[in-house]
């Protein structure tokens, strides 16, 4: 197992799927730290991550097979919609 994947254990976890572009990068990793944030505040005992794919894996090789890997260890799945 890849070293990275021992994040999602004891953690609720977020993943969040959009245009990984240099423009969209900001807006995302901002979703990211809302939701990290915003479950914080919620006094939950459990601990939150929220990621993006290429924080985790090398994105270049097999995406398909690494993309089905997150999707199956994350709780929830946050689509970030911004083009038409």
């Amino acid at each position: 197992m890849h070293e990275n994947l021992g994040r999602f254990i004891n953690n609720t976890s977020y993943f969040v799927l959009s245009s990984y572009g240099e423009e969209e990068r900001p807006r995302l990793e901002a979703v990211c730290d809302q939701l990290a944030s915003g479950a914080a505040a919620s006094n939950s005992d459990d601990r939150v991550d929220s990621f993006l794919m290429d924080d985790l894996l090398d994105i270049s090789e097999f995406f398909t097979s690494k993309f089905k890997l997150l999707v199956s260890y994350a709780d929830h799945i946050v689509g970030v919609y911004e083009h038409s």
